[in-house]
């Protein structure tokens, strides 16, 4: 049996994962360091919610995503911006949190 994920590193810094079936899909609070997920169909989506979420905490503790200008804010209306050399610090940091990851699935062999 796995053992449920219950923190991350995202940029050097630690979020509690929590669940939260009031919601559809994932979300992340910087400000708490939450990140929440929602239910899911399946083991992959969890996973790609979790990444899709650990992936964008990252992008914003780097200061690298940007709202675009709407009366009405939605999804879409996010631009990631980065040169190669801080793609890789967003590398080594996505790296991180799959550790964690590994880490939690080796312990439940």
């Amino acid at each position: 049996m796995k053992k449920a994920i219950k923190t991350i590193t995202c940029a050097s810094k630690r979020y509690k994962i929590i669940d939260d079936p009031g919601i559809s899909g994932g979300e992340f609070h910087t400000g708490t360091k939450e990140i929440r997920l929602g239910r899911h169909r399946t083991v992959q989506d969890s996973m790609e919610t979790l990444l899709h979420e650990v992936l964008e905490v990252i992008l914003v503790e780097r200061g690298v995503r940007y709202a675009l200008e709407r009366t009405q804010a939605e999804n879409g209306d996010y631009l990631f911006n980065f040169n190669h050399d801080e793609f890789e610090n967003i590398v080594k940091d996505l790296a991180l949190a799959i550790q964690d990851l590994a880490i939690i699935n080796k312990e439940a062999v």
